[in-house]
This record gives C-alpha cells, structure tokens and sequence, in this order.
C-alpha cells in the first residue's frame, strides 16, 4: 500500500516511506522506494526486484555526501545502480514542479535522464528517474583536452538554449529585482556592507530595462550539475529555475568562471593550474549563444547580477568585509565578453 507508516518505534527509528512504482516502459520490472530519517541522518535506496543492491553503501555515501557538502536535508536524493529517487518536502514543492516542467517539455532530448515516474503521497513529492552513466564534469574537467571542453560547453550552450525557450514573457524584471534585492539586503548585519551593497547596487541598477523580455533560466549552471560520458554532456538538477532575462543564465557562470574553487569539492582543493583551465569558459559559452552577448552593456548587468549573488552568499556564509570587497574588486578588474 503506497503510504507513510510508522512502524511502531518512530523515537529510534523515524520514519519510514515505502512507494511502490512500476517502470511504465516495462511492467515485469517493478521496483520499490524505501526510505528512512533517523536523527538528521538520511538513509534510502531503491531495490531492483530480484536484485540485491547494496543499499547501506549507497546510503553511507549520500550521508558522507550530504554531511560534507551541507546539502539541505529537506531534499533528498537516492540511487542505485539504474535508478535515482528524489522527496521533495512540502516547502521544496517548487523544486519539484521546476524539475518537472524541464523533463516534461524536453521529453525527446537525449541529454536528459529518462523520466520514470513521479507522484505525491500525503503531501510529500517524488520523482523516479533513470541514473546517468559517467561523472560530473568538474571531476573530470582536468582530464578533458582543449577542443573536449570546447565541446562540452557548446553542448551546455544547447542545453541552456533549449530550457530558455519552454517559457518566455515580457515582464518588470527590474522591479522584481530591486524588491529581492532590498529584502535580503535588510538581513545584512553589518551596517557598513548594507551601505557598501546598496552604494554599488544604486550604480548598477539602471542598466536595467523596466520591461525586460524574459526567459525560462537555470540558475544552478555550475559543472556539478552536468555529467560527462564518452565525450557527451547530459544535465542534471533543475531544481533552481527562474524567469529573468537571457544574460541571467551568467550568474552562476560568471562565478565559476572567475572562481571555480567556491564550488569545487573538497574546499581550496584545485591548484593554480587548475584555476587556471576555467579562464575560457565565457568565452566559448558566449560565443555559442550569440543571443547573449547582443544584450546592451552586458558586461555591467552580469556584475550586477553577481553583486546581488554576492550579498546572499554574504548572509549564508556570514562574509566579511575583507572577503566582500576581494569579490567586488575582482569584478571591477574582468571583461566579460
């Protein structure tokens, strides 16, 4: 019966899911979700039938994952050899309809994992999909000759593409903006970056339009989020959507452009040579989406955009003002295109 159920000692335990799901491609291969939380530890797998999966070693490596990364534990990720499952709380609803409205819209691309099933149980969310062969593209990013990462962010540009046009619309983005901006800028704690934010902000703001045509945007574009196998790129998490304009798809970018040791794991793990082999990739990014770089003073807008990135970092991370100004000073110095 596809229900939550407690098992009678929720205390040492938790709380125990089972789903069961049926791949609609072929109905003799049937398989089931179990999952379970135990003191902020999260454990999950899913059992192929007459497959006997190790399932506590996958567990062990989403917990060690989850723990070193500080993933948000309301969004939990289980695999096996052929499948990955995703629970979406209640609170993470939007994940789940983001990720679907990718899936369901690029259905015949073949850079996307095969969606199986998704549903809802007692107002908790789920997809199934199938586990992509090969590794993240920031693991093997060091291993890749030149014209292997030209390739690879070509085929992102098409990736990327292809998400902007499922919706597209006119809308008063800048004012969107300002209204974001204000907000998290009020959690500042520090007066003197509240004034340094809002003084660069001020600057920067005019460069954009009150009507801005805007486009479906995958804000999370850091090479995590894209796996490589055999030369091809296939994209991965599309929890983080949002509708902005095309040279919004650099937010992300830009950063792992100018710093890909902020999202590579472990922390201050990549040498100078290393950091040194991202110094192309807006480049060539850009010059496979000439869309983008038409966009009047793109150069000032993008650094706009990382400001405002800046500043959420600044309240997560708890920056100094030493650290804020390194990326401010940073930015001033950088063409983008």
């Amino acid at each position: 019966m596809s229900d939550f159920y407690d098992n009678g000692s929720h205390n040492k335990t938790g709380l125990f899911v089972r789903i069961p799901v049926i791949d609609k491609s072929n109905y003799k291969n049937a398989f089931e979700i179990t999952f379970s939380m135990n003191k902020g530890t999260f454990f999950g797998d899913v059992r192929e039938e007459l497959k006997d999966s190790n399932y506590r070693e996958v567990a062990k490596r989403f917990e060690d994952f989850i723990n070193a990364k500080k993933m948000d534990k309301e969004n939990r990720i289980f695999k096996s050899d052929s499948y990955v499952a995703k629970i979406y709380y209640p609170k993470k609803h939007m994940y789940y309809d983001n990720e679907l409205k990718v899936y369901n819209s690029l259905l015949d691309k073949d850079y996307l994992s095969k969606l199986y099933f998704n549903g809802e149980i007692n107002n908790f969310k789920y997809i199934v999909m199938e586990r992509l062969n090969g590794i993240s593209l920031f693991d093997t990013w060091r291993n890749l000759t030149l014209s292997e990462r030209e390739n690879s962010i070509k085929q992102i540009a098409l990736i990327l593409k292809d998400i902007n046009n499922i919706v597209t619309q006119k809308k008063d983005f800048k004012q969107e903006f300002i209204i974001n901006f204000n907000k998290n800028l009020q959690l500042l704690k520090d007066e003197y970056l509240k004034k340094y934010f809002k003084e660069i902000f001020d600057e920067l703001i005019k460069y954009l339009n009150d009507i801005e045509q805007c486009y479906l945007i995958h804000i999370d574009t850091h090479f995590y989020n894209f796996f490589y196998n055999d030369k091809k790129i296939y994209g991965y998490d599309f929890e983080n959507l949002t509708m902005a304009p095309l040279d919004y798809n650099l937010i992300r970018w830009y950063r792992m452009w100018q710093h890909p040791d902020d999202f590579y794991y472990p922390k201050n793990s990549l040498s100078a040579k290393d950091i040194d082999s991202y110094g192309g990739i807006m480049e060539i990014l850009l010059d496979n989406y000439e869309e983008i770089t038409k966009i009047d003073n793109l150069d000032l807008r993008v650094k706009l955009y990382e400001l405002y990135y800046l500043m959420l970092e600044t309240n997560r991370c708890n920056f100094d003002k030493d650290i804020v100004k390194r990326y401010v000073n940073n930015a001033r110095k950088v063409k983008i295109y």
